[in-house]
């Protein structure tokens, strides 16, 4: 008996919430590199306006970040892996960030926003795979206002393309305030909390106006999408905190630049650009 539509997309939300946990555990990021691309699939497979459905992605995709976000850093605290005194002061600028992010997307044509997604997501993967690794995690006093002065741009950028920030995070906790990898990936879970905390705000209230014709849909989050994503993403997040602190910190760099490297060029369309050029000289 073949599937019907409706039936696949609930059964690839539940799939995909295991690999957000596992996924967010392991690298310290949201899981929204993957989340968007396939609530965006499912949604316009039935037939939603890609604008909408690209905004609804965006807020359901933040709302599910932050219980995933809050299991990974409990699990990472435990190993005393989260710098609270850094995911605190990036968060107090970090959530005015999201929450002005969050508007600016919901007024933004959705075929930009995943242009926008896509090329931040592989200009973040290659700055991961070139640079080196740093040997430095105590933090100088003189870090908490570097802080302060990255947590904005952070929380714009992730309410702007509906993501929780760790893509963002992770790398300039490891480059720029000379984290090592693995408190990097602990800090970024903590921060991840407020930063969706303040973008899921925006996208709830900044909907509210929007006829959203999607069962179970409040503003630009659908809570259906919500809660299957979730009933795999919380648990495989402690999965994903307890593998990531075997592994090498080389090794986690190196998976996490190519997974998102591979979602960046997916939104962007690049892998339609080459099938179409396949197509036009075959």
């Amino acid at each position: 008996m073949p599937i019907d539509n409706f039936t696949l997309f609930i059964i690839s939300l539940a799939v995909t919430g295991c690999a957000v946990g596992f996924a967010s555990g392991l690298l310290g990021i949201g899981g929204g590199f993957i989340m968007i691309p396939v609530q965006f699939w499912g949604l316009t497979m039935l037939g939603v306006d890609s604008t909408l459905a690209i905004r609804v992605a965006f807020g359901t995709n933040l709302l599910v970040i932050i219980p995933t976000a809050a299991i990974g850093a409990f699990v990472h605290n435990r190993k005393k892996s989260v710098i609270w005194k850094v995911s605190l002061f990036m968060a107090l600028t970090g959530v005015f960030g999201a929450y002005l992010g969050g508007v600016i997307a919901t007024h933004v044509p959705g075929a930009y926003l995943r242009c926008i997604f896509g090329i931040f997501s592989v200009c973040i993967s290659i700055r991961m795979l070139f640079s080196a690794l740093s040997a430095v995690d105590e933090l100088h006093e003189t870090s908490v206002k570097k802080c302060m002065a990255w947590g904005f741009p952070i929380g714009l950028l992730a309410g702007t393309l509906g993501v929780g920030g760790g893509g963002m995070s992770v790398p300039i906790l490891v480059l720029k305030l000379r984290l090592s990898m693995h408190k990097a990936l602990g800090t970024s879970s903590a921060l991840m909390i407020f930063i969706s905390s303040g973008a899921v705000l925006s996208f709830f209230i900044n909907g509210l106006s929007a006829e959203v014709p999607i069962p179970y849909t409040v503003g630009y989050i659908s809570w259906l999408q919500a809660a299957l994503l979730m009933a795999g993403s919380i648990p495989m997040a402690i999965v994903g905190v307890r593998v990531a602190h075997r592994l090498n910190a080389r090794w986690i760099r190196n998976i996490f630049a190519v997974f998102v490297m591979a979602s960046g060029l997916k939104m962007s369309g690049f892998f339609q650009i080459i099938e179409g050029l396949i197509s036009y000289f075959s």
